[in-house]
Parts: structure tokens; C-alpha cells; sequence
């Protein structure tokens, strides 16, 4: 129990603080940390929701239901879409870590070493491509939003391949979540694609 405090306090301060270093020349304080929390409550409602309804479907419905909550917020505070899907992938991805660390500490079920391995992937290709993105000869424009949006592409994609496995894997890994998966990588895709137009 206070080792799952711990971890509690510690992946959140991460979560809070690399949205902060991202967002802090653009936005106050309260924004930030508002779309923060905003995220944060969305994922906190999807998983005591699938406590008791849809269980098999709980990671997946607990990235959407996160991030309709955050684009709810940056909706309403009129803040930049790309900007925030930029700061927010990598806090995401140590989000997910943390999730999938929690419930290791519960199932102690070791498949959950897949998924943690394609967020851990995900973190790096984010870094790489945020270093390197700019002198991309295909990406012309050069916008903000590139290595966030390819990030969420290839994370999707991995999530995929990982639940169409033909062994049994873990039980949320769902056919629902692969085709919102899918839909979800060719969206990011389009979107890179018309933000690297000039």
C-alpha cells in the first residue's frame, strides 16, 4: 500500500512537472496545470468505470477518456492543439509506464512487459525525432507538432501488433482497442501530413 503511494506521487509530479518544462513559456501556470489535471481526471474516472463495466477494455478506454478530457480543457482555453499534443506525448508515455507498473504490482502478470517495452520505444523514438525533425527534407514546414504526432502514430501501431499476437496475451490488449488503434495512427498521420505543408 504505500509503495502504491509512492509510485502515486512520484508518476504524477513526472506527469505534472514534464508538462510544465514544455508549456511553460506559452502558457500561465494555471493552464497548464489545468489541462494537467484535466487529463489526470479523465483517467482516474475510466479506470474506477471499468472497475465495474467493460473491464476488458480498460487501457484503451482510459487513454481516450484522458485525452477527450484534455482537448475538452484546450478547447475551452483556447490553447494551441499541436503545442499541447507536443508536451503532453512524453508525459503520456510516462503515464502509461506507471500504469502498466501499477498493475504489475496487483496482476503480477510479466505480459505486461510488452506494452511497457513499446511505451519505453515510444520515449526514445519521441526524443530522436524531436532532435531530428526539423532537417526532415519531407517536413518543409518545420511546425511544432511533428515529433508528438509520429509518436502517437507509432505507439498505436505497436499496440496493435502486440494485441493481434498469435499467442494469448493480456486481456485488455481487446479487437476493440486495435481498430480505435488503427483509426487512431491514420489520423496522426494526416495530420502530420497537412502540418508539413508550408
Amino acid at each position: 500500500m504505500l509503495l502504491n503511494a509512492f509510485l502515486v506521487i512520484v508518476f504524477t509530479l513526472a506527469f505534472l512537472f514534464l508538462i510544465w518544462r514544455k508549456l511553460k513559456e506559452d502558457y500561465i501556470q494555471g493552464q497548464i496545470f489545468g489541462a494537467g489535471f484535466s487529463f489526470l481526471i479523465g483517467a482516474s474516472v475510466s479506470l474506477i468505470a471499468t472497475i465495474f463495466i467493460l473491464q476488458e477494455h480498460w487501457y484503451i478506454i482510459c487513454i481516450l477518456t484522458s485525452f477527450i478530457f484534455l482537448f475538452a480543457y484546450v478547447f475551452k482555453f483556447k490553447m494551441n492543439y499541436f503545442e499541447v499534443i507536443e508536451a503532453f506525448v512524453p508525459s503520456f508515455i510516462v503515464f502509461n509506464i506507471f500504469i502498466l507498473v501499477m498493475k504489475y504490482l496487483i496482476l503480477r502478470d510479466l505480459k505486461l512487459a510488452a506494452l511497457f517495452f513499446v511505451n519505453v520505444l515510444c520515449l526514445i523514438a519521441y526524443y530522436i525525432s524531436k532532435k531530428y525533425y526539423k532537417s526532415f527534407r519531407w517536413y518543409p514546414s518545420g511546425r511544432i507538432g511533428f515529433s508528438g504526432l509520429s509518436t502517437i502514430s507509432l505507439f498505436f501501431i505497436l499496440y496493435s501488433i502486440v494485441a493481434v499476437l498469435p499467442f494469448h496475451m493480456i486481456s485488455f490488449l481487446s479487437k476493440i482497442g486495435v481498430f480505435v488503434s488503427f483509426a487512431i495512427s491514420i489520423l496522426s498521420t494526416v495530420l502530420i501530413i497537412r502540418i508539413s505543408r508550408k
